[in-house]
């Protein structure tokens, strides 16, 4: 063998003027499709991931992109059984930013986006980029009125009878859960049996006499006039006093709201803003104080069961041949804030029950995997924990040694996976400048069922998603 040419390898020649390289940089990656990269032999390789879906960044270790959302991934790639995600992480490392990439570039596919409800604000940007609409609710800012049926009576009359008369029975039926669950978010308990049968009677008096938009004050007429229907299930058996006595805590809270107290600032009279069907909305409950806790757990009840209504009207025209289903995004963050108060989890399932789920999107957001846990009821827990073990998709973000235990149980994390979400916890070191950011900030790793490996990747932001749209700590910049 040749001296010289065995004195050669890869960085070149240990010779003099052999031209050897002491430091050798790696190369560019590209990234181009087989049918344009045909003939190209020499370092070319798959991606290995799914090409359908909203770009979110590279892939750790690799040259592909992550391509992801939830209806591109069921009704496309195939890969998940059901068009939702689940997005966990703690605060300040990605979730919210997630959400509006899906937000801004759905879009583009002709998916609108329905946020219900946005605790911080943080989406506002987003859905109005996309020329979507925003519904403020809040005290002195915006009223819902939960018991206006206007819109599913006008198309009912619209839709075949059948069609129609499911329509508005799904519809009374969830806003009969919107009113118990304000009841019992007000109380800080469940409404009795009889209390519920009482409201409901009350609620169908109220249907047969109000022409129009109902609203809190029609039904606290009712309930004073005693009328058969509702002495009937109050089994007062004609004593007056003793109906007075079992209507009391509802006629005392009614008035309440009526005079615009507690949660009738916002629930009592008209609906000041209703959300425009087909089109991408934001309902911002972000004025709504984070001590008021009731009143937030209030509007999100109240927006889940708007938005879901919404889309039931839009499910019933298209079964009815009238318009073509438009696919939508629902976006639920922080839910778990109305869900661990009384008789809120156990309703939850009226309000958002959809008849046809095919071009429904759901995503979920959450700090901890744990948080059902914190839920006293034991079949509420039981369905809140089935969240995320359903979710076709699992976003996490950095998260902490004790949530580990938990995933392994539920999406059968590897070791490696959990190292890799406690490391993005980690902080720089103390004598960092803070000019480099959080180590884990758009770091995650994304999951898609117990039997498939997680895939690592970073979120990279595009310059038009830059500055404020992405700012979700404007009231901390300093001057």
């Amino acid at each position: 063998m040749n001296k010289t040419k065995a004195l050669i390898d890869g960085r070149g020649g240990r010779f003099p003027g052999g031209g050897r390289f002491g430091y050798m940089q790696d190369p560019d990656w590209l990234r181009a499709t087989a049918q344009d990269l045909a003939g190209f032999t020499p370092w070319v390789r798959g991606g290995g991931v799914s090409k359908y879906g909203v770009p979110l960044g590279p892939i750790k270790d690799s040259v592909g992109i992550l391509q992801c959302d939830p209806i591109s991934w069921f009704e496309r790639a195939r890969l998940i059984s059901s068009p939702s995600a689940y997005i966990l992480g703690l605060n300040g490392l990605g979730k919210s930013s997630l959400i509006r990439r899906w937000i801004l570039m759905m879009a583009g596919f002709g998916v609108p986006a329905l946020v219900l409800a946005d605790l911080k604000g943080e989406h506002v940007g987003a859905v109005k980029a996309i020329g979507g609409q925003e519904v403020q609710l809040g005290r002195g800012l915006g009223r819902l009125n939960v018991l206006d049926l206007t819109e599913a009576i006008e198309a009912a009359k619209v839709l075949p009878t059948v069609q129609g008369d499911h329509l508005l029975a799904t519809a009374r039926g969830r806003r009969q859960a919107m009113i118990e669950s304000l009841f019992a978010i007000d109380w800080g308990h469940v409404p009795s049996s009889r209390e519920c049968s009482m409201l409901a009677a009350a609620v169908e008096v109220m249907d047969q006499t109000i022409v129009g938009e109902a609203e809190f004050s029609d039904l606290l007429q009712v309930i004073r006039s005693a009328p058969d229907a509702v002495q009937e299930v109050a089994v007062n058996r004609g004593d007056m006093a003793e109906y007075q006595r079992v209507t009391a805590e509802i006629e005392s809270t009614l008035v309440n709201w009526c005079k615009r107290r507690g949660l009738g600032e916002v629930f009592a009279g008209k609906t000041t803003a209703r959300l425009v069907r087909g089109k991408s909305a934001v309902i911002n409950v972000s004025h709504i104080d984070e001590d008021d806790v009731r009143l937030r757990a209030a509007a999100m009840v109240a927006s889940w069961g708007v938005g879901f209504g919404q889309i039931a009207i839009g499910h019933a025209y298209a079964a009815a041949g009238l318009e073509q289903y438009q696919p939508v995004m629902i976006y639920q963050d922080e839910m778990w804030q109305a869900i661990a108060l009384p008789g809120v989890a156990a309703r939850y399932n009226s309000l958002t029950r959809l008849d046809r789920h095919k071009g429904v999107g759901r995503v979920m957001c959450s700090h901890s995997a744990g948080d059902p846990r914190t839920l006293s009821n034991q079949a509420d827990r039981a369905m809140a924990e089935g969240f995320l073990a359903k979710s076709g998709i699992v976003m996490m973000f950095g998260l902490p040694e004790s949530e580990m235990e938990h995933l392994e149980k539920t999406l059968r994390i590897t070791g490696a996976e959990a190292d890799y979400l406690t490391g993005l916890t980690t902080p720089p070191g103390y004598d960092t400048d803070g000019s480099q950011g959080h180590p884990g900030r758009g770091k995650a790793l994304c999951k898609a069922g117990p039997n498939l490996p997680g895939i690592p990747f970073e979120l990279q932001f595009l310059p038009a998603e830059k500055g404020d749209l992405n700012d979700t700590n404007r009231l901390w910049k300093m001057k």
